[in-house]
This record gives structure tokens, sequence and C-alpha cells, in this order.
């Protein structure tokens, strides 16, 4: 079992697991206008979608010890990507 507290520190940046209160932060970046040619899908995303994209990395987290990051800007505890 991988530490879900785990965290990659840069001047910037925090790279972690995604978690579940990243749903709101995540699913508004992937309706953002023009990111979605940067996500391929046939489907339109939804909160249901994000939330399933979050599980998963979580899940890949713990089979294998890796994952998709949660980017967070540190100055403002923000969101900014994965």
């Amino acid at each position: 079992m991988h530490n879900h507290d785990f965290e990659l520190l840069t001047p910037r940046l925090k790279l972690r697991v995604f978690k579940k209160t990243d749903l709101t932060a995540l699913f508004n970046i992937f309706t953002e206008p023009g990111i979605a040619k940067y996500y391929p899908t046939t489907t339109t995303p939804d909160k249901a979608r994000t939330i399933r994209s979050i599980e998963h990395s979580q899940r890949h987290w713990e089979e294998y010890g890796y994952t998709k990051w949660a980017v967070i800007l540190r100055e403002s505890n923000q969101l900014i990507g994965r």
C-alpha cells in the first residue's frame, strides 16, 4: 500500500495523488474551452467521469506506485492540472 499523503515539492508546485475534494477544480479544468483537444475522447466530460478519473488515479497509485499527479500551485494551493 502506498501513502496517499506523499507529496513531491518544487519551489512553485506540489505534486500529489488526486483527492475526491479535487472534483470541482478538476471538472472545471476538463471543461475549460480549448482543453478538450488535449483529452481526446468521444464523450463530454461530466462530474461522474471526473470522479472515475480521480478514483482511477488513486487505484493506480495503490496498485503500481505511480499515477497521474495532481499539480498544485503552492502559493495559492490551487489545482492547476495533472
